[in-house]
């Protein structure tokens, strides 16, 4: 770790990868420098996965929620 770093070298195996922030990388197996700065983390989802997702709340109690299925393509 390289204090101050606005960027990282991450593996992106062979596939088609989006951040949240909609930014495509395509890789053939390699490691690629992405930007990391301190107020964004940096996630990167495989094309062709599927996020159940639901509203966040601040609660201890149960929700009975309903989720939601994105799929990416």
């Amino acid at each position: 770790m390289i204090q101050g770093a606005k960027t990282v070298t991450a593996y992106f195996p062979k596939d088609t990868w989006y951040s949240l922030d909609y930014e495509v990388i395509k890789s053939n197996g390699e490691e690629k420098t992405i930007d990391a700065p301190m107020d964004k983390i940096p996630v990167y989802l495989r094309a062709g996965s599927i996020i159940p997702m639901t509203k966040s709340e601040v609660t201890t109690v149960k929700r009975y929620d309903p989720y939601s299925m994105t799929y990416i393509i």
